[in-house]
Order: C-alpha cells, then sequence, then structure tokens
C-alpha cells in the first residue's frame, strides 16, 4: 500500500535544514511527511520517508552562451526531472490538500513538482526564508526578462519556467517564514508573513581575545567567475589582513568543488580549509579577529550575534551593498580589492 503524503519539505542548503527543524521539526517526523533533501545537506535527518534531490541545474546564460548545445543538454534534464516526479507519484498517495514548504522557488525540480501539483492537489505553499536572496530588489529589466522567460521556456523546453531573482515572490505562495519581514522589498497583501529568530548563543564583544580571519567562501561559477578569480581574491585577502604568525581559515560554500579549493590552497600555507561539512553558524566566531564573506546570508546571522561590526568584511561584485544588512558592515568592491595586487584587468574582466 502507498504511504499517503500531507506534507512535503524540500531542502537544499544546510542553513535551510536548520531553519526547518527549529521551525517544523514535530511536523517534518510524522509518517505523512516526505522530506526531499540535497545532496549539500551532511547532518542526519530523522525522518521516515526521505528523497534525496535529483540536483538538476541549468541557466538561461549558459543557453544564451551556446543555445544549440544546452538546448538539447536542457531538455533531456526536464526529461529527468519529469521522470523523477512520476516515480514520486508512483510511489507515494498525496493527499488532496497537501502542504509544500520550500526554501526557494528557483530551484527547476521545485518548479516542475509545483506545476505538477498545482494541478491536481489543493496546495498549500509555504516559503521559508533562507538567506538573502529574499530581501533583493528586482532590476526593472527582470521585470521585462519574466513573462518572455516563462513564455519561451513553454514553447522551446515544453515546461513552464519561471525567472526567479527574489525568492519568496510565487504567486501559489500563502505564507512567508523570514527573519526581516520589515526589510522585505514588498509584500502582497494574501499572503501571511511570520517573522522568526534563531538563537544565537555566542555573545563576542571588543573585550573577547579574538585571532586570524575566517573568510566565508563562494562559488564562483555562480557568478560568472573563474577559478583565478578566486585565488586572487584569497590572496588579496591575505596580503591586505593577515599578520606574521596569522591564518585565514576557509569555510567553503555547500556548492563549491572542495577538490578545486584544496588544490588552490595547497601552495599558501598560510590559509588553510575548514571542513566543508560545518554550518557556519555553528561555527566560534570568537576564535576570529576579523571575519570576511563575498556578500552572503552570513551577515545576517553574524550582526544578531553581536560580533563587532567593524570586523565584518564583506566583499561583493557592485561598487556599492545591494543590501542594507552588507551597509552596516564594512564593505569592499572587489575591483578595488584586486587593484590592491594589480590583478584587476586579468582576473575580472
Amino acid at each position: 500500500m502507498k504511504q499517503k503524503i500531507k506534507n512535503i519539505y524540500i531542502i537544499l542548503t544546510p542553513f535551510h535544514f536548520k531553519v526547518m527543524k527549529h521551525l517544523f521539526k514535530t511536523d517534518m517526523q510524522l509518517d505523512s511527511s516526505l522530506i526531499i533533501y540535497s545532496k549539500n545537506i551532511f547532518d542526519e535527518i530523522n525522518s521516515k520517508h526521505t528523497l534525496l534531490h535529483p540536483n538538476i541545474e541549468f541557466s538561461i546564460d549558459s543557453i544564451l552562451k551556446n543555445p544549440f548545445k544546452e538546448f538539447l543538454i536542457t531538455r533531456n534534464k526536464l526529461k529527468t526531472i519529469t521522470k523523477f516526479i512520476e516515480k514520486l507519484e508512483n510511489n507515494y498517495l498525496f493527499n488532496s490538500k497537501i502542504i509544500i514548504t520550500i526554501g526557494t522557488e528557483k530551484d527547476n525540480f521545485t518548479q516542475l513538482l509545483l506545476n505538477k501539483m498545482c494541478k491536481t492537489n489543493n496546495v498549500k505553499l509555504i516559503a521559508v526564508e533562507e538567506g538573502t536572496g529574499y530581501y533583493v530588489n528586482e532590476k526593472i529589466k527582470t521585470k521585462f526578462l519574466k513573462p518572455l522567460y516563462y513564455l519561451f521556456s513553454e514553447i522551446l523546453m515544453g515546461h513552464k519556467i519561471n525567472y526567479v531573482t527574489r525568492f519568496g515572490t510565487d504567486k501559489r505562495i500563502s505564507v512567508v517564514y523570514c527573519r526581516y519581514p520589515e526589510m522585505l522589498p514588498s509584500k502582497r497583501t494574501n499572503v501571511e508573513y511570520i517573522k522568526f529568530k534563531l538563537k544565537t548563543e555566542q555573545l563576542i564583544t571588543d573585550h573577547t581575545e579574538r585571532k586570524n580571519i575566517l573568510f566565508f567562501s563562494f562559488p564562483e561559477q555562480d557568478l560568472g567567475k573563474s577559478l583565478i578569480f578566486k585565488q586572487e581574491i584569497y590572496l588579496s585577502l591575505k596580503d591586505k589582513y593577515l599578520k606574521k604568525g596569522q591564518i585565514m581559515f576557509i569555510k567553503p560554500h555547500p556548492r563549491e568543488n572542495i577538490n578545486e579549493l584544496e588544490d588552490i590552497l595547497k601552495n599558501i600555507p598560510q590559509i588553510k580549509m575548514l571542513d566543508h561539512k560545518i554550518l557556519g553558524e555553528d561555527i566560534n566566531f570568537n576564535k576570529y579577529l576579523k571575519i570576511v564573506n563575498f556578500s552572503s546570508s552570513i551577515v545576517m546571522y553574524l550582526l544578531e550575534s553581536k560580533y563587532p561590526r567593524k570586523d565584518i568584511i564583506t566583499i561583493g561584485l557592485s561598487k556599492k551593498p545591494i543590501l542594507s544588512f552588507y551597509s552596516q558592515t564594512t564593505y569592499i568592491w572587489t575591483k578595488k580589492l584586486l587593484r590592491h595586487r594589480g590583478v584587476w584587468k586579468k582576473t575580472y574582466l
């Protein structure tokens, strides 16, 4: 007999898993709950019904760069996702009224699953904030691209795919959990916004004895950058902040290639990598003199933890901070940082 499912949780990042457990731990352990999780989740998931997320992604940028090759690859990826959803339907009995909880609607599997489910079921869609993607402002050109992307994705790919730049804005969402509802760029009148707060056990002051530097690294492929760019960022930070006897510890991003990262660092003794399975929010910040991030959502957690704001360094691709969170830290434009080493043109353009 098929297991009846009333709740689906789609979890893609370690931090999102932490938030989900904080909000829905009891419900996630019910026999009627299905957890679909990413390979980036390293903690044990204490639920009866779990499935590994298909982890099949594509981007409009790659299609535009090589349309003929990427078009066929993307269609095959969509077929793989469709087969995965069909397998779900064969193995489980989904309740006519079902609750689906997500972190981002940008994920292609999530979009296709919602398209399918919303046709046959009464879906209550809940979005749970997993970072700064909920707080970004959409550019004007994005508003023009959205309907075109939606239209052409159906014509070319056979599936309606939304062009998503800001999370938590899908029209099917009825509830949004976020840490700072008051800082969302806009709200819909038919959506319930619920504020949540994570417990921050660390209290760090200027009187705490600290040494070394911590850098929350970044997946360069998400930014369309090269490994050379990343290496030069590391070296620029080393030159700018490290003193004799100090170490810069790298906290890898879940989507970073660990083997490539190790290859970059093997000849730089002053830079070492932390265990990539450690959640950033679980690191003891008291150890570090400064904490550097590449426009990361960890800033939100650091600000709550009372870490000295002057020692939070945010670097980014834009000349000025794109979010107010980053404005509360010491912000450095990457162009200015790389010019310090005289490598701007080689790595950035």
